[in-house]
């Protein structure tokens, strides 16, 4: 294949920053919101889920001393207040 048609591939791959959510991410972002209680996520997958939510700027996530630890953002409590990514509301 050519490198133009790779790019267009990888392209329609991508999400855009206000994409909506999926009902994981947001089961995910309000968890983060609710302050990530233990015993409520499994597994590591929600850790993958919020590494996304932090590229799309809802939520912060870090490791200090070893411990994960993941933060709501401005943007990811307006997104679960409005359904949607700030900003101006998307044209039809």
């Amino acid at each position: 294949m050519s490198i133009v048609v790779d790019l267009l591939l990888l392209l329609s791959f991508m999400v855009r920053l206000t994409d909506p959510l999926n009902d994981t991410q947001v089961a995910v972002l309000k968890w983060i919101a609710d302050g990530c209680s233990e015993g409520v996520m499994h597994g590591f997958s929600y850790k993958t889920t919020a590494k996304a939510l932090q590229d799309r700027r809802l939520v912060s996530v870090s490791r200090k001393r070893g411990a994960w630890q993941a933060q709501i953002t401005e943007a990811g409590r307006f997104y679960l207040q409005h359904g949607r990514h700030p900003g101006p509301p998307p044209t039809l």
